[in-house]
């Protein structure tokens, strides 16, 4: 934030683009960077009126506040879209926008006006553990196709600067290129449609990205205790194929269909459709910045399929089925709500009851 604060002080007019690695700590730089601003502020309006004539915000005619000249506005995947707009509107004139996002803007979207990029060279990648069998977040060096990706965001309009947060030394231990995704996945599904497409040896398939051999013996492994895979590592008839046409991980597709005779089919369609998704919940934040509560309660302490489930049971207790649509005040992503719809329907079909009627 202090390079972000050095550059509006003293650098030429042009938007400004930091790039940090996720929600809470874009959050907090935007937070950090308005209490410079108004730091700043306070200090020259004491400077201006001998302590007794300036206030925080007030300014003379010939010198407007600092704060009246910058626009701070955040960027990443959880933010409701017409948060998210605010980053691509200009900015009003004689105002500096300064935009902190993740690496969505790094290659999905282009922000106009952007002359200086500020960058962090950290990202968070999706890592898969073969041992533990789960995949995470972690954050991690990016690649030098990558920063030479983010420093192309700058200079659209006229000559750019991209301001790197490390040494020479440090950019050139970099990687030049990103470790591809195959390599860090987990390739459950993928050997599980391999199967269906009569891929029988899936150690010996010719990879573009040649995963570990432990991600897919991991594989295997998953969907042969599924009851996916025979003894043969074959796709069984009687769950193997109808895993291969839900399109859902093996685990999620297997619950479903055991869900029939368990007698939770309703509740195992809202957790597998919200599970499709990054997050049910939108960041629905005040003036102030600080996350404001869901109109509806949540249960403490439960684990969080049952707490989707709670969600849901909620969510459709405050409005009426036949008129219910995404509201801020709730939280709850609409897309999460028309997901469930989607399956519900998808249930009636006449596969989904074949499936059903059998014995797992």
């Amino acid at each position: 934030m202090t390079v972000a604060f050095d550059i509006h002080q003293t650098q030429p007019n042009g938007d400004v683009l930091i790039f940090l690695t996720g929600e809470d700590e874009i959050e907090e730089a935007c937070a950090m960077l308005r209490d410079m601003v108004t730091e700043e502020t306070e200090f020259k309006a004491k400077a201006l009126g001998g302590g007794n004539r300036g206030t925080a915000g007030t300014h003379t005619s010939n010198q407007p506040s600092i704060s009246s000249r910058l626009v701070i506005c955040p960027l990443y995947a959880g933010l409701p879209p017409n948060v998210q707009k605010n980053a691509f509107e200009p900015p009003p004139r004689n105002t500096r926008k300064v935009v902190i996002a993740s690496n969505v803007a790094e290659t999905s979207v282009t922000i106009p006006g952007v002359v200086y990029v500020v960058d962090c060279l950290f990202a968070k990648q999706k890592v898969y553990d073969a041992k533990r069998g789960n995949e995470a977040l972690v954050t991690t060096c990016i690649s030098k196709a990558s920063a030479n990706q983010r420093a192309g965001r700058a200079g659209r309009i006229r000559p750019g600067y991209c301001y790197r947060l490390c040494t020479e030394l440090g950019f050139d231990e970099l990687t030049n290129q990103e470790t591809p995704e195959m390599v860090r996945s987990d390739l459950t599904s993928t050997v599980l449609r391999l199967k269906a497409l009569g891929v029988d040896n899936v150690v010996h398939f010719e990879w573009l990205s040649p995963p570990p051999a432990a991600n897919i013996l991991t594989a295997l492994e998953l969907l042969y205790a599924l009851g996916a895979l025979d003894d043969d590592a074959r796709l069984t008839k009687l769950v193997g194929n109808y895993l291969a046409e839900l399109p859902l991980e093996p685990q999620l597709g297997k619950a479903l269909l055991v869900s029939q005779e368990l007698g939770c089919t309703s509740e195992m369609l809202t957790v597998a459709s919200y599970l499709q998704i990054q997050s049910p919940w939108v960041g629905v934040r005040g003036a102030g910045g600080q996350v404001r509560p869901c109109a509806f309660p949540k249960s403490d302490g439960a684990v969080l399929p049952l707490t989707l489930v709670t969600v849901r049971t909620d969510y459709l207790s405050l409005f009426d089925l036949a008129i219910v649509q995404y509201t801020p005040n709730t939280g709850l992503t609409f897309f999460a709500y028309t997901r469930r719809n989607v399956w519900t329907k998808s249930r009636k079909g006449s596969r989904w009851r074949r499936a059903t009627r059998l014995r797992f």
